[in-house]
């Protein structure tokens, strides 16, 4: 199982770093038991034009340090660095925007 989803993060790496504009993407809902949980996708626009999300991983915890430490860390993942984010979009529920904002602006 860890062979395949190397391959598939390698795959992902590499569309992402060919598209070269990229932008993050965390958004939350609330799953079936009333937990909210966070998905962290990457968006990136192909040269021919082309939008296409990758989705990341969901996580439980929703405080903004740790959100903003996935954030570091998927990009890490990916080989990627902060500095080239050209875009960041985020759920703006009234109970998260503050989270969000904390986020955004420590990333710019």
């Amino acid at each position: 199982m860890a062979i395949i989803s190397n391959e598939i993060r390698l795959k992902i790496t590499s569309r992402i770093q060919n598209n070269r504009f990229f932008s993050i993407i965390l958004d939350g809902t609330t799953d079936i038991t009333r937990k909210e949980q966070i998905s962290f996708c990457f968006r990136t626009v192909s040269k021919n034009l082309e939008i296409e999300e990758h989705f990341h991983y969901f996580v439980e915890d929703t405080e903004g340090e740790t959100l903003f430490n996935l954030v570091k860390t998927a990009l890490s993942d990916f080989s990627l660095l902060i500095t080239i984010v050209t875009g960041q979009c985020y759920d703006r529920a009234s109970n998260m925007s503050s989270v969000y904002n904390f986020i955004a602006a420590r990333i710019k």
